[in-house]
This record gives C-alpha cells, sequence and structure tokens, in this order.
C-alpha cells in the first residue's frame, strides 16, 4: 500500500496496463481499450495537424485539398501521413472536382490525380464520365491507361471509339462499343455481340476462346484459334479453369516470374476426372492436382478437401502443398472461431503447429 501512496502515477498506469491485458484476454481482440483509445487519439489528432488545408468538394472528394484558396494539393484519401502529397500547377479560382476519385479541371486543363493532361486533345466543356476509369467528350474516349498510371502519360485516347456507345465490360481491360471490341486503349477483331466472359481467366465469342490477361510471350490478349474448342460441351469450373470433353485448362501465375500467368492444358480423353468445387482442387485418374502442381505425396482415393487450403489423405494432414506431421486424425476439429484446424495436441496455423496447454486454449 506504502508504494501506491508513493507513487501514484505509476501505480495508476500498473493498474490500467493490468485491467487492459484481462479485458483483451477475455475478449479475445487484438486490442485492449487502451489500444483502441490511443488508436483514436492518433486519427483524431493527425488530421488537425495536417498541412492540406480543406477539401476542394467536400461533397465529392477526398482527393484534392486547398490551402488557404491559394494552393491545391492532390492527396489520394487524405492520407498525407503515410502517401505524401503532391503541389499541383493549376489555376486555383476556376478548379473544380469532377468525381469521387481521381478526376479534377481548371478553365484550361483536365487533371487525373495530380497530373495535367496537356498532351490531350480534350473538349473540357463537352466532358461526360462514362464510369470512374473512363469519360468522354463530343468525340473521343480516353481511359485510365494503367500501364503508365505512374508515369508521364495515364490517361490515354481509345482510337476509333464511339463515345455515345462506348462502355466497360466486367471482363479485365476489354470494352466495347456499337461497333467494335476494345482491349485496354486498342481496337482488336473480336466480335463485340457475342463476346462473353466466362471467368477472370476466359472469355469467348462465336468463333473463338480468349485468354483475360497478360503473359511474357504476348502482351495483349491471346487467341487460341487452332484449339479446336468444343463450345458446346465447355464447363466454367472456378475462376481460372475450364473443361471440354476432351481437356482441362487452366490460367495460372507458375515460375519465377508471377506477372506471367501460363496456361496450362490437362488431356481428360477417357479420364477418369473430378474436380473439387470452389477449392481449387482436380483429380485425373489417380493424382491429384492443386492448381498446376501436382501433388505427387497424396493417396488420391482417400483424398478429401477440407478448407481454408487445408486437406488431408488417410495418412496427413495438409496446408495448400505443406505437409503438416503428427496430427491425431480422431481429435482433428476445425475452429469455427479461429478458422484453424486442432486435435487434442496441437492448433495448426497454416502449415504450422503450436502445443496447446489445455483444452480450452
Amino acid at each position: 500500500m506504502n508504494f501506491i501512496y508513493n507513487h501514484p502515477y505509476i501505480s495508476l498506469f500498473l493498474g490500467l496496463a493490468i485491467i487492459n491485458m484481462i479485458v483483451k484476454k477475455l475478449t479475445k481482440k487484438r486490442h485492449g481499450p487502451i489500444g483502441y483509445l490511443f488508436l483514436l487519439l492518433i486519427n483524431t489528432i493527425l488530421p488537425s495537424c495536417s498541412s492540406l488545408g480543406e477539401k476542394v468538394d467536400k461533397n465529392n472528394s477526398n482527393y484534392y485539398y486547398s490551402l488557404d484558396e491559394k494552393q491545391i494539393y492532390f492527396c489520394a484519401m487524405g492520407n498525407w501521413f503515410e502517401l505524401g502529397k503532391t503541389v499541383m500547377d493549376v489555376d486555383v479560382e476556376s478548379f473544380r472536382v469532377l468525381s469521387d476519385y481521381y478526376w479534377a479541371r481548371d478553365k484550361n486543363y483536365l487533371y487525373f490525380e495530380s497530373h495535367k493532361l496537356d498532351y490531350l486533345d480534350i473538349d473540357l466543356d463537352t466532358i461526360h464520365f462514362i464510369d470512374f476509369m473512363s469519360i468522354h467528350d463530343t468525340k473521343n474516349v480516353f481511359i485510365i491507361n494503367f500501364a503508365e498510371k505512374y508515369g508521364e502519360k495515364p490517361v490515354a485516347k481509345v482510337e476509333g471509339a464511339d463515345p455515345n456507345s462506348y462502355k466497360n465490360l466486367e471482363a479485365a481491360g476489354f470494352a466495347k462499343d456499337k461497333n467494335f471490341l476494345f482491349y485496354e486503349n486498342k481496337k482488336t477483331n473480336i466480335d463485340p455481340a457475342s463476346f462473353k466472359k466466362l471467368n477472370y481467366s476466359f472469355a469467348q465469342d462465336d468463333q473463338n476462346l480468349y485468354l483475360l490477361g497478360k503473359t511474357k510471350e504476348n502482351e495483349t490478349h491471346i487467341v487460341f484459334d487452332t484449339l479446336n474448342i468444343d463450345f458446346n460441351s465447355l464447363e466454367v469450373l472456378d475462376d481460372y479453369t475450364i473443361r471440354n470433353e476432351s481437356a482441362l485448362y487452366t490460367f495460372h501465375y507458375y515460375g519465377d516470374n508471377e506477372t506471367a500467368p501460363k496456361l496450362f492444358t490437362f488431356p481428360i480423353n477417357e479420364s477418369d476426372i473430378f474436380y473439387y468445387e470452389k477449392q481449387a482442387f482436380f483429380r485425373i485418374n489417380d493424382k491429384i492436382y492443386m492448381g498446376i502442381e501436382h501433388l505427387e505425396d497424396v493417396d488420391a482415393e482417400t483424398f478429401k478437401s477440407l478448407s481454408f487450403g487445408y486437406f488431408r489423405d488417410k495418412n496427413n494432414l495438409y496446408f495448400t502443398d505443406k505437409l503438416i506431421e503428427g496430427v491425431d486424425f480422431e481429435t482433428l476439429k476445425f475452429n469455427e472461431d479461429k478458422h484453424t484446424y486442432e486435435d487434442k495436441n496441437y492448433r495448426y496455423i497454416r502449415e504450422d503447429k503450436e502445443e496447446k496447454l489445455s483444452e480450452q486454449d
């Protein structure tokens, strides 16, 4: 008690720390009440310390700010503390925000983020938004050029596009108007009327099957017009995989260059094939594949896909392609709260395991 009387502030701090630790343990939350209070103070204090000034348009964007109406700053989501800010060379008096995110203008130019689009011939008085990534005037369509988003020309003109009928499609990078299908800002020979997206990786029209992505060998979409694909028997298995009666096709990032996805074809003529829906596993005869990886040591007959990347056979538990040893299958169960598997001895976290101190642990 003498310590408390002699050191009241230290005692108060220690008491709060103990209470915080107990509450955090009981609620099983990432932070205790003191941690949340600290985060609240940080979020409250930092904006008041900002040198950005006020939002140019409080209702339309938190990307553009004005300091004393003499300077315009671009700052993504107002997060100057982590992302910094850019001083913009604009006419402040006529500057206004055009969309929720990236677009603005003054009396002379259109701006994407902090970039002045002075290299494009745009009629500022007839600008309309198609969606957040594309705009048009009376004559042309312009889109965000993601290949140059952080370069000198982040917005590109879509050559040959009709501004009145142009729209972006769900298939990544594709758009169409009444006459053509476009990939990024380039016109293609694909039929816009019959083009449809199958999943994240594949699309088709009446003539061909298309890959939706870029590979090391080909920087644009790839047309498989020599595969003799039977569209009548085509079946979509997941976001990256399709099949017909003769083969299974899957498009994956694989190898040292993860920016280069590649098409993998598995012939399945007269084969016993089973696809584990939404689990990225499939079996061809007596072989189990995860994506395109053949899991050589897995017993196909007793293979069972579990959840959250786990699977098992009669001998072992696996996380993705990693073997987890020492599992007691008689007591193995799934912990709904923690999204992990555990048995009487261990809790399994991805491919690692931690020893349980008690049954309640």
